[in-house]
């Protein structure tokens, strides 16, 4: 039999038809993920497959990173927390831990059971519809502190809220049997956030193999690197968190054909260190872990770091005021973004600029000219050469402002470098507040990346590669270096984070206290420096197996930095979805005494 692999990333959507049988990849293609209409990117990669293999598939496999880079982009549809018998103390001083909001942003209510099971009291039902009605928001996570041993009062708040139209309700109960209600709510908050988007991605596949006339109905990889059907991720998309490291772990094994090894996968957005051992992924002991939120989703043991090839690249103390993920600041939790040397790398995925010329030429005739200035290139705390790019029209944005609007009407002809949209929506470029509109997917950014320091240095045939020439000059002159030294600094940057990276997994792997809580930023910060000649060396005796677009430039230096051999096979480009279609059903019964 064949089957059919699809793999979404946050930039490339992979698609593999392989031997189900025999073994081994037949064809393979690719084609750049699409943000706007993810069934563009899906149909691309569908259609560079061979037409006859493609008619003779009988099994496909879904997997995908678009709820792993949600969650580290700190994007997610807005959802109202409802928390019954939960001690308000307790929320406010361990909630953040979880990722769950502050206590002034959730509704509790008194009441509940005990933790024998039998009801204290009834929670007051009237405060609920009216706390909920006035949140504004159309999707609601339910939690109570004893939702376990009876989660009747989870179901019935579920049931009211659900009279209103257009309302989704999910009851932690429903996701995780975790004692710890705190990664229960984080949970279930988090599934009704991604609901709408993930809703969607799949709604989006059942439609290309619909027009590619293949009638199956595909399965999805779920983060324990097992699959699940469709109709259940669509009500449980929380479960599809670390579907795609699941499946660049399971396909990376597969290909490189070792039993011990440390698994890197490099993407656009982020990139996924997992262990195999014995042949198989290892398994968390606890809950998913991704960005800032805790949950109580079973998933093999990824840890997933903000710096892929698309990560926003700025100079050091430069465009900090405001970013895509809010006025002020890149995220609640800072952990993932990585200072190295005179430049600030990720965790936020921009749309990187050779890309964004090659789609939009007017974009690269305004680098070169930032690039040929007649006065030379102007120097600015903003990264006035940053892009902002239209994608969508607001409609869903609770209380657009008119300044909102009208960054949206300015971008609708085409994509503005800073400068030029605050003198279309008439504001000066400190003032511009776009982090709403980025984070609700109405606008995307476009900037300095990886991919377009790499192909300064040398063209790698990705997009527009005079763009990034350009945009390197303008960066290096506001850093007050040469081009040369931008891109030498860009690479020693990523194989510094990386080499921090794999280093705190093989630590963490080898301590069961760090693998439970992790490693301290400071402990982090001083294992990484060690790749630029600190005072600690971290050697392994594990091959590091590179997949991903950009692993091929990194990977090998890192291994040698650690005494281990690299291994880069030949269809790792595609490694995801070699896993996705390779993933195993199973079956598992459990029971509560």
């Amino acid at each position: 039999m064949l089957g059919l692999g699809i793999d979404t990333g946050g930039t490339y959507t992979d698609a593999v038809i392989y031997d189900l049988e025999g073994g081994g990849v037949l064809c393979k293609a690719k084609s750049p993920t699409t943000r706007g209409d993810l069934l563009v990117g899906i149909m691309g990669a569908l259609g560079g497959l061979d037409e006859g293999l493609l008619g003779r598939c009988g099994y496909a496999a879904i997997s995908t990173t678009l709820a792993t880079n949600a969650c580290v982009e700190g994007k997610g549809d807005p959802a109202r927390l409802i928390m019954i018998g939960c001690d308000r103390g307790v929320y406010g001083k361990y909630g953040g831990e979880y990722g769950l909001p502050p206590a002034s942003e959730v509704t509790f209510l008194d009441g509940g059971h005990a933790q024998s099971g039998d009801v204290v009291s009834e929670p007051d039902w009237g405060r609920l519809e009216r706390e909920a009605d006035a949140a504004g928001v159309g999707s609601f996570a339910v939690v109570e502190l004893w939702g376990i041993k009876d989660p009747a009062f989870e179901r019935k708040a579920a049931s009211l809220l659900a009279r209103r139209p257009g309302r989704t309700v999910i009851c932690g109960h429903e996701l995780t049997d975790e004692v710890n209600s705190l990664r229960r709510a984080a949970s279930a908050l988090l599934n009704a956030e991604l609901a709408p988007m993930m809703g969607g991605f799949m709604a989006k596949v059942g439609e290309a193999l619909a027009k590619v006339g293949l009638p199956l109905s595909p399965l999805m990889v779920r983060g324990d690197g097992t699959v699940m059907s469709m109709s259940f991720a669509a009500a449980h998309p929380v479960e599809t968190l670390l579907s795609g490291p699941a499946a660049s772990v399971a396909g990376a094994a597969a290909l490189a054909g070792v039993g011990e090894a440390v698994i890197v996968d490099m993407g656009g957005t982020t990139t996924d260190i997992a262990m195999v051992k014995g042949g198989s992924p290892a398994f968390g002991a606890g809950g998913a872990t991704v960005g800032r939120w805790r949950t109580g989703i079973r998933s093999v043991r990824v840890r997933t770091f903000g710096l892929g090839g698309d990560s926003r690249v700025l100079p050091r103390g430069c465009g900090h005021r405001a970013s895509p993920l809010g006025e002020g600041g890149f995220s609640r939790d800072h952990g993932d973004r990585m200072l190295a040397g005179r430049l600030s790398v990720g965790p936020v995925r921009v749309i990187p600029l050779c890309r964004l010329a090659e789609d939009h030429p007017g974009a690269g005739a305004r680098l070169a000219g930032m690039a040929g200035a007649p006065g030379g290139v102007k120097v600015h705390t903003e990264p006035y050469w940053e892009f902002l790019v239209g994608v969508g029209d607001g409609k869903g944005i609770p209380g657009l402002t008119d300044e909102e609007a009208r960054i949206l009407d300015a971008l609708r002809d085409g994509p503005l470098c800073l400068f030029d949209l605050a003198e279309a929506v008439g504001s000066e470029v400190y003032g511009l507040r776009t982090g709403r509109l980025e984070r609700h997917g109405a606008i995307m950014r476009s900037g300095f990346t990886p991919t377009d320091a790499a192909n300064a240095a040398r063209p790698l045939g990705v997009g527009d590669a005079a763009a990034s020439g350009h945009a390197a000059r303008v960066v290096a002159e506001n850093m007050g270096v040469g081009v040369d030294g931008l891109c030498r600094d860009m690479h020693e940057a990523v194989c510094n984070m990386l080499y921090g990276y794999v280093a705190t997994v093989l630590l963490e792997d080898g301590h069961e206290g760090l693998a439970d809580c992790g490693m301290a930023p400071q402990s982090a910060y001083l294992v990484s420096s060690s790749y630029l000649g600190g005072p600690l060396r971290v050697a392994s005796d594990r091959a590091i197996v590179g997949i991903g677009a950009p692993a091929h430039m990194y990977v090998p230096e890192v291994a040698a930095a650690m005494g281990c051999a690299a291994s880069l096979h030949a269809h790792s480009d595609v490694a995801n979805a070699v896993g996705a279609v390779t993933t195993k059903v199973t079956a598992e019964a459990a029971a509560t005494v």
